[in-house]
């Protein structure tokens, strides 16, 4: 368990026998150590296809925009993972799903009867009222015990979502004044049932801010969000950064019993730290973050879900594992977040060990592509990899 005031002292590097290495980051007390293991020094759990006709032809992630997203659910972890066929209007952005389990790599669930890697949500696929799902931004979800539930980021297109088009069952709400991702909620027996006609519209489900008002709910980023459930309540815990300045980030807590009403947070719980992954083991709590003033991820014990403690944080140097090793997943070439700390796709506790699943291939990351070329980042190693992370 952590301790107070723990301070990072140094890394230091043991190489095992199957070539990977641990990285133990030590504290005032060697009784209080958190490690990480790279289970995926060597290759991906999942690589990107080359087939242009696959779904995950254009993995992994936009900063600012798409990423994968993972939850466990059946003894596995599920990856909803964010699909496109092409540039074109109808190739869109889509969702697509896999799921791993330790010592394997990953398996691709197809959502049709077609060969190769295929979307369980298509953009061509009707959502609850009817109308087209268009595309999917991100997708968020998690077991509650009897199935699943979350959110997705749903393109809705006000042409179609107006007063005269919105069918008399769904409430006004249902109607949009402009084009947009609106947050709308879901719940299904299995991912692997969940379908475009869960998607619910005739509610207002929105937890997001847009104020452009330059305080800490200037505006919500539709990527950095992360669902805990506890005891019949959702937790979604955001990242919001105070537009217009964009120069410093918060995280907060909305929460809700029905993923529709929201109770939305009157106050931040942290400041200079975004990308939230919130998890339980052996009883504690505990935030998985990224840190603005460090550039480092950041393992935050908690003393509830709504309360953690920065001054008893530990950094966690996940680049230092990955950075100038030369391998597929090397920060350099993919990163788009500084202190060559890799992106991370979700934290997640399976069999009572710690997860960290992480993305090398950025869409729109600022260094060139590790062959060299120049132009589009799918030219270069597109993929997820695992750590874990040892408390």
């Amino acid at each position: 368990m952590l301790k107070n005031y723990f301070s990072l002292l140094f890394v230091s590097f043991n190489f095992l026998s199957c070539g990977q290495h641990l990285a133990t980051l030590e504290a005032e007390s060697l009784e209080n150590e958190v490690s990480v293991l790279n289970l995926t020094a060597t290759s991906a759990i999942y690589e990107a296809s080359s087939n242009t006709d696959d779904c995950s032809y254009y993995l992994i992630g936009i900063k600012g925009g798409w990423r994968p997203t993972t939850v466990v659910h059946n003894n596995k972890v599920y990856f909803n993972i964010p699909c496109k066929y092409n540039d074109s209007g109808s190739g869109g952005w889509h969702w697509g799903l896999a799921t791993w389990s330790p010592g394997s790599n990953v398996v691709w669930h197809d959502g049709d009867a077609a060969t190769g890697e295929n979307e369980i949500v298509n953009i061509n696929d009707s959502d609850s009222n009817g109308f087209t799902v268009g595309s999917v931004k991100n997708t968020f979800m998690v077991d509650t015990g009897s199935g699943v539930s979350g959110i997705s980021l749903k393109w809705f297109r006000s042409a179609e979502y107006n007063m005269s088009n919105v069918p008399a069952m769904f409430s006004a709400s249902a109607v949009v004044s402009s084009n947009g991702y609106y947050p709308v909620g879901f719940s299904a027996s299995s991912p692997e049932t969940l379908s475009s006609a869960d998607f619910n519209v005739d509610e207002d489900k929105n937890f997001l801010f847009s104020q452009n008002d330059d305080t800490w709910k200037g505006k919500t980023s539709h990527v950095d969000l992360d669902i805990f459930y506890n005891s019949g309540t959702y937790y979604m815990y955001n990242t919001t950064s105070n537009a217009p300045t964009n120069d410093t980030d918060y995280i907060s807590i909305a929460t809700s019993t029905d993923l529709i009403s929201f109770n939305m947070p009157s106050s931040y719980i942290l400041k200079d730290y975004k990308s939230p992954h919130v998890f339980k083991q052996n009883g504690e709590v505990y935030m998985f973050a990224f840190s603005n003033i460090t550039n480092k991820w950041t393992l935050i014990p908690g003393s509830s879900l709504t309360s953690f403690d920065e001054s008893k944080g530990v950094a966690v140097d996940l680049g230092s594992e990955i950075y100038g090793a030369g391998n597929w997943d090397d920060t350099p070439d993919f990163t788009s977040l500084p202190g060559d700390q890799p992106e991370v796709a979700g934290v997640e506790v399976l069999n009572g060990k710690v997860y960290v699943f992480y993305m090398a291939g950025q869409f729109g990351h600022v260094r060139a592509p590790a062959n060299g070329t120049s132009g589009a980042p799918f030219d270069s190693a597109r993929g997820i990899g695992v750590f874990e992370l040892k408390i």
